[in-house]
Formats: C-alpha cells, structure tokens, sequence
C-alpha cells in the first residue's frame, strides 16, 4: 500500500532541488521520490534500535530545526561524505 505525505520546502530549497533534478535529467517529483527511496534504503540497513532512535527524536528536531540552522551546514555535508573523498 502506498502513503502520500506532503512536505514543505522553502523557496531556497525548491531552487536547489529543481537544479539538482534538472542536472539528473528528472522532473522535480522523480527526483524527490528516488531520494527518499534511497533514504528509505539507507534507514533499512541500519540496526532497529538505531531507527527507534532516530524516529524518536525526528518529533522534537522537526519543532526546533526550522528556529536553528539549516540542515545543509558545512559540519553535515562533510558527514556525509564517504571516506574516499
């Protein structure tokens, strides 16, 4: 069974994301939805305490996220780096 869900972006992010999608030759909905399967990829193979884990805080990080800094700081994009680069 499939679920719909909306999310909210700011005008900055549509911008990004619809530059990215036009660089991967897809329509911004193909775009998002492959990055969430992926995302939903990466949450499966983790271990189920640490999806607990993560599900738990998402509550209280998505009241507070939009009152500090942005997701994209320069500490989490080199996070999110592999190791090779």
């Amino acid at each position: 069974m499939a679920r719909k869900f909306f999310v909210s972006f700011s005008e900055r992010s549509l911008r990004a994301v619809d530059a990215a999608a036009r660089t991967a030759g897809e329509s911004r909905s193909e775009f998002l939805l492959r990055a969430a399967r992926a995302e939903l990829r990466r949450l499966e193979a983790l271990p189920r305490g640490a999806v607990d884990a993560l599900l738990s805080g998402a509550a209280s990080d998505l009241s507070t996220r939009s009152r500090t800094r942005p997701t994209s700081t320069p500490s989490r994009r080199g996070a999110l780096r592999s190791p090779g680069r």
